[in-house]
């Protein structure tokens, strides 16, 4: 199972709401988190979370106006 999350500038809810959801009771599943051009540090906290959570997935997208 695959949940995928896109986001752009959201690090403060990722940072508050991605944990929840990638330790849930599930015996299989990824979170993929599509970064759509964040020019804040939702990025940063993106690769920082990977290293703790095997199961996070990041796809980093540029903002195409």
């Amino acid at each position: 199972m695959s949940v995928v999350i896109c986001a752009r500038n959201e690090a403060d809810a990722l940072l508050a709401n991605l944990p929840a959801i990638l330790t849930q009771d599930h015996p299989k599943f990824e979170v993929i988190v599509v970064d759509h051009g964040s020019d804040d540090k939702t990025s940063f906290l993106l690769e920082d979370l990977k290293v703790t959570y095997t199961n996070l997935r990041v796809i980093h997208c540029p903002y195409i106006k």
